[in-house]
């Protein structure tokens, strides 16, 4: 069964550009955030990572291509029928993932639409008994070599002066 705009379908009876993802998928890498769970997994959704800086770990995703023209080329995310930020979307709490990739979902979904539709369904109560899962992470950073300071000022000329000597091969003048 594959989730799209308007209920349920069979996935053989869908046409169109669909693809899926499960929460089985999902949890095989330990990742943070959605949009890096997602990297290539999808067939034609590609991620851009923003930058390498602690705490900046959101990828940009492109469905229908990076070239594509206007400013925001970002798909519309709904979360349960409402558009939602993927960055506040919990990863543990995901049941499945279907990314809508054809202009067709312009059609259900309107002038949002043209750049694809990720709709992802959460996982719901179920009967029986409590099922409680944790996990956490955690991260040490220390320097892994830390320089002597040098405060003496005499010190420091005579490095400096035996560093300019070395590589000039005369006396440092005019400095």
């Amino acid at each position: 069964v594959v989730i799209v705009g308007y209920g349920q379908q069979k996935k053989a009876s869908v046409v169109g550009a669909i693809a899926q993802v499960s929460t089985k998928e999902l949890s095989q890498s330990p990742v943070s955030n959605v949009s890096n769970a997602l990297a290539g997994r999808l067939p034609g959704m590609i991620t851009v990572q923003r930058s390498g800086e602690p705490g900046s770990d959101m990828a940009n995703m492109y469905i229908r291509g990076i070239s594509t023209f206007g400013s925001n080329q970002s798909p519309l995310i709904l979360v349960d029928g409402i558009e939602f930020p993927l960055e506040a979307v919990n990863p543990n709490d995901i049941e499945s993932i279907s990314v809508l990739k054809d202009a067709a979902a312009s059609a259900i979904y309107g002038a949002r639409a043209p750049f694809g539709v990720v709709l992802i369904t959460t996982k719901n109560a179920t009967e029986g008994k409590p099922k409680v899962t944790w996990s956490s992470s955690y991260s040490l950073q220390s320097p892994q070599n830390v320089p002597d300071v040098v405060s003496d000022g005499y010190i420091w000329a005579k490095h400096f002066y035996d560093a300019y000597f070395n590589y000039n091969q005369a006396n440092p003048s005019g400095i």
